[in-house]
């Protein structure tokens, strides 16, 4: 695991050499300065006197001022869509903001209008590229994160002909190298005036991104995980697009496309300070933007003849790539006035899968769900955490509903702590971060279910039990009345299952939490729980106490094949037998 225990002095030490960087990149240029003649230049006022000072204030600083925010706007945008879409192979071009920005630009550059139409250009194209995503996704039917993914590269694709149109259509003795230059990117034409008008959009976005910090770190969950934590995923992601979009379109306004520094830096940052956001989003800021001040220097000094950024950034993009490959990997409840309950719900994916549903889970009680494989137990627990719409009926929840998923695979490395911490999700303001309390609130589960000791540790090391217990102290920290599980002991040894249904009955009796499971072993229900709902075929459906549910005659219309109840004076519990038919 990265080195997260003092993430200030990292992103101090950036912030400093990225200082340090822009100090010397002043000194670079076919007019060479020395170190101290900049640094008198600089504290001296008025500015600009002198050619000296002409040289540093009017001409290298403000490309270093754009260099700086461009590479910083990359390095942000980089790391905040992988977060959101889950996978370390996204960077700004995936949301195809990119690609309708550079035909903003080059449409411009067709026509021939001034810098700042050509600016609006690019900018405008930008956000209509976002906003084609999202009517495209709509149209589908997919508004997840793979239907964007597929959308912008569809939209990409477009707008990648469009340009291809422009440089067909353009003069080739004038027009067509402006703009194959322009595409490439290059900080050239700098002044001040654009930095101004990249810094507003800029500082607007990148502010909002820094208060929903901790919020994007919940994107890394399951929809129906976030969902049962209290977030408004769809409102949530759209949120942080607008704003890694108005990053990109004013990126790309006055520099023109820069490939690969939203792809590499997000890696970089994470080797540095790990998977948080609170943590990534500001490294990945200041290695953006020290990184991109480099590769400028290098443009402008390699050779007599500038060269375009992006063929720097692609090269060297790809060796990073190359490099670092193998490390991508509310008031507390009441429990005697809460409960789960549904109505005549009727719920499945387009068509009911059942009869109305009818229950009414008391705190304290423990419901196990049982069917056979395809019978809709995945889709029930899809309707109560709000997945999926009910087509009828009404559910009531109260005191909150946390999930305890299966699995829990995330793209990048999270500690452990961090994982448990997204179970306060309902507890903290939208633009406010974690604080002691939730952390304590943290250490409190960790010690209640035995892994305190794994609090550093990386989540995606541990075992299948292991993990599984960190998942049931995620849904603690909720202080959630309702807590559901996902056949939570699917892939556990014997040992691992009794410690979670040890746990289960202990919600239920000790915390007085409602609790429901679902489970392909009757035995569990046998065990733990109080009341059982049955799905059998043809859309019927039986609830009611465990010990009358599970009859012999039920369990064989349930699983299609006989199964007998053993009683043993040894047990206080009957076992169950299924009578296998194999052919020999």
């Amino acid at each position: 695991m990265p080195a997260n225990h003092h993430p200030w002095l990292v992103q101090g030490s950036l912030a400093l050499v990225t200082l340090g960087i822009a100090v010397a990149s002043l000194c670079f240029g076919q007019y060479p300065l020395s170190l101290s003649a900049v640094g008198h230049t600089l504290v001296h006022l008025p500015p600009g006197e002198g050619v000296i000072g002409q040289i540093v204030w009017s001409v290298r600083l403000p490309r270093v001022v754009m260099a700086l925010l461009a590479g910083g706007a990359l390095g942000l945008c980089g790391a905040t869509l992988q977060g959101v879409f889950q996978n370390p192979l996204v960077d700004p071009h995936i949301i195809g903001v990119t690609a309708g920005s550079a035909f903003g630009g080059t449409l411009a550059i067709l026509l021939g209008v001034g810098s700042l139409l050509m600016m609006a250009s690019t900018f405008f194209f930008g956000l209509v590229a976002l906003g084609l995503i999202y009517a495209l996704a709509a149209l589908q039917g997919r508004d997840s994160t793979l239907g964007l993914i597929l959308s912008g590269i569809i939209l990409s694709g477009f707008f990648a002909a469009l340009v291809s149109l422009m440089q067909y259509l353009a003069d080739s003795e004038e027009t067509l190298p402006n703009i194959v230059f322009w595409l490439l990117g290059s900080f050239a034409t700098a002044s001040w005036h654009k930095v101004l008008l990249m810094f507003l959009p800029l500082a607007v976005a990148a502010g909002a991104l820094w208060k929903l910090r901790w919020r994007i770190n919940l994107l890394a969950l399951e929809e129906r995980d976030a969902r049962s934590l209290g977030v408004p995923v769809a409102a949530l992601r759209r949120g942080v697009l607008v704003c890694c979009a108005v990053l990109v379109a004013a990126q790309v306004a006055v520099s023109g496309s820069i490939a690969w520094m939203g792809l590499v830096v997000p890696h970089l940052a994470r080797l540095l300070v790990g998977a948080d956001h609170r943590r990534l989003l500001p490294t990945a800021f200041w290695l953006g933007a020290a990184l991109m001040l480099v590769v400028d220097d290098l443009a402008r000094t390699l050779t007599q003849a500038e060269i375009p950024i992006g063929i720097i950034t692609a090269l060297l993009g790809a060796a990073a790539v190359y490099r670092v490959a193998g490390a991508i990997t509310t008031p507390e409840y009441d429990p005697m006035n809460s409960s789960l309950s549904l109505q005549a719900l009727r719920y499945g994916h387009r068509q009911p899968l059942f009869a109305p549903l009818t229950l009414a889970c008391r705190p304290g009680e423990i419901w196990a769900v049982l069917g056979a494989n395809g019978r809709g137990k995945s889709t029930l627990l899809d309707t109560l955490t709000g997945v999926l719409p009910p087509l009828g009926g009404e559910m009531q929840c109260e005191g909150g509903l946390a999930l305890v998923p299966q699995s829990f695979r995330p793209a990048f490395r999270w500690r452990v702590s961090d994982v448990v911490l997204m179970g306060r999700a309902r507890h903290v303001d939208l633009f406010a971060q974690p604080d002691e309390e939730d952390a304590r609130r943290v250490e409190q589960a960790l010690a209640q279910l035995g892994i305190a000791a794994l609090a550093e540790d990386d989540f995606g090391a541990l075992s299948g039990g292991q993990q599984q217990l960190v998942l049931i102290a995620r849904a603690l920290v909720s202080a959630s009345q309702n807590i559901l599980l996902d056949e939570p002991c699917s892939a556990l040894d014997l040992g691992n299952q009794q410690v979670v249904l040890q746990l289960i009955g202990d919600l239920a009796h000790r915390q007085a939490r409602t609790v429901l499971f679902t489970t392909h072993d009757p035995n569990h229900a046998l065990q733990v729980a109080s009341h059982t709902l049955l799905l059998l075929p043809e859309g019927r459906w039986l609830a009611g106490e465990t010990a009358d549910v599970l009859s012999e005659t039920h369990l064989r219309q349930a699983y299609g094949l006989p199964v007998r109840l053993i009683r043993h004076a040894a047990s206080a519990f009957p076992l169950l037998a299924p009578g296998f038919t194999l052919r020999r």
